[in-house]
């Protein structure tokens, strides 16, 4: 696991339970509406850090591959 791929899971472990801190939150009969903003603030923070994580790892997925047909194609041609 590269350092983007552990950073994905540490994020989506913050987001679990930060959902389940704003869900408990929301339950309660007054929920304190800076908390309130704080937590979604963070859930949208999180989503978008995984998504940016994401996009990018899939760029570099892309890459990689593209090399390794090149470089296989570049053998082929040795051969």
């Amino acid at each position: 696991m590269n350092t983007l791929e552990a950073q994905r899971c540490r994020l989506q472990e913050e987001l679990a339970l930060a959902e389940k801190e704003l869900e408990e939150l929301l339950r309660t009969p007054n929920p304190n509406k800076t908390m309130v903003n704080f937590y979604s603030d963070l859930l949208v923070r999180n989503r978008e850090l995984i998504r940016m994580i994401d996009t990018h790892l899939s760029q570099s997925s892309h890459w990689i591959t593209d090399k390794a047909i090149g470089i296989a194609k570049l053998a082929d041609g040795l051969a």
